[in-house]
C-alpha cells in the first residue's frame, strides 16, 4: 500500500564540503529510508519558480507509508533569503545540519575546485583561492545561517551534526540521526558494521562458548585489522597556509563560533581550537 507524500518529512540544508554527503549515503540504506535522496537545489535556484512548489512536492510522492523522504541540498544553508520560502511550505519539515571546522572544510572546498581540468587551477594557492572564491569563507560562518533558521524553526526539528564526531564515532551518530528522524535506531548499515560493538555476553557462557571466544580472540589479534575510515584523513593546516594567515582566519571564525555555541549550547571555539588562537602545525 502506498500513502501520497506531499512534502520531505527531513531536508539536509548543508554545509557543503562538511560530510553531508557521506551520511546521505548512509542514511538512504536505512529501511524506513525513500531509496533515493536527491539534492533539488528547488529553493536555491531559479527551479522555485520555474518549476513551482507543485513539482517539489510530487519529488516526495511515491513512498511507502513506512518509508521517510527527504533531500540533500548543502546550498541552502548559506542561503538566508531562502527560508521564508522552505517554512512556509514545510513548517513541520525537519532539517538536517552538518558543520566542520570553519578552516578545514574551506580546505576541502579548495582541493574540489581545484580538481577543475583548467590548468589554472591546480597553480593557485589556498591563500589565493580565498581570495579568487570568497564565498569558500562565508562558507564556514555557520553561526550567522543557523542563527536565521533557528529563528523560523523550533530548534527540535533542526539537528547539528559534527564532521569531526561524526569521523570518530560514525555509528553513534548517523543512531542520533536516526532517532532525530523517527526511525528505528538499531539498524547498523553494512559500512558501519565494524564499528558496531560485540554482541552481550552470556550470564553463564559454557566451556564450549569459552573455548570458542578464546579462538576468536586469538583470530582477531592477528589477523584483524583497524576499523577502516568513514571519513579521509583531515588536512594539516600548516601544508595550505601560513602561521600568520592562520591566525587572522582563527580570529575571524572565532566570533561566528560563539554565536554558533549559543545555538548548539556547547562551546563550538573551544572544540575546534578556535578560541585559543594556537596554530595547528599537525
Amino acid at each position: 500500500m502506498t500513502m501520497k507524500r506531499t512534502h520531505p518529512h527531513f531536508i539536509a540544508i548543508g554545509a557543503p564540503h562538511a560530510g553531508l554527503t557521506t551520511v546521505m549515503r548512509l542514511l538512504v540504506t536505512h529501511p524506513n529510508v525513500d531509496g533515493t535522496i536527491p539534492s533539488l537545489h528547488f529553493f536555491s535556484t531559479d527551479a522555485f519558480t520555474k518549476k513551482g512548489p507543485a513539482w517539489y512536492e510530487a519529488q516526495f510522492s511515491k513512498g511507502e507509508h513506512h518509508m521517510i523522504t527527504g533531500e540533500c541540498t548543502p546550498q541552502y544553508l548559506s542561503r538566508p533569503d531562502i527560508v521564508p520560502h522552505i517554512v512556509r511550505h514545510f513548517p513541520d519539515t525537519k532539517l538536517v545540519v552538518m558543520v566542520r571546522h570553519p578552516l578545514r572544510r574551506a580546505i576541502a572546498h579548495f582541493e574540489q575546485w581545484r580538481q577543475s581540468p583548467k590548468q589554472q587551477h591546480r597553480k593557485i594557492s589556498f591563500t589565493e583561492f580565498l581570495n579568487h572564491v570568497p564565498e569558500a569563507q562565508s562558507l564556514g560562518l555557520y553561526g550567522q545561517q543557523l542563527e536565521v533558521y533557528f529563528s523560523y524553526y523550533s530548534p527540535l526539528q533542526i539537528h547539528v551534526m559534527t564532521y569531526e564526531e561524526f569521523a570518530e564515532a560514525p555509528l553513534q551518530q548517523m543512531q542520533e540521526l536516526y532517532r532525530f528522524l523517527g526511525i528505528h535506531d538499531d539498524f547498523i548499515a553494512t559500512a558501519l558494521r565494524q564499528f558496531a560493538p560485540p554482541p552481550d555476553e552470556p550470564r553463564h557462557p559454557s566451556l564450549i562458548y569459552r573455548a570458542k571466544k578464546a579462538v576468536r580472540q586469538f583470530y582477531k589479534k592477528i589477523f584483524k585489522k583497524a576499523p577502516l575510515p568513514i571519513t579521509p584523513p583531515e588536512y594539516a593546516l600548516s601544508t595550505y597556509i601560513s602561521a600568520a594567515n592562520q591566525k587572522l582566519l582563527t580570529d575571524f571564525y572565532a566570533a561566528d563560533a560563539a554565536r554558533l555555541s549559543r545555538l548548539m549550547h556547547r562551546d563550538m571555539g573551544l572544540f575546534w581550537s578556535l578560541v585559543d588562537n594556537k596554530t595547528d602545525l599537525a
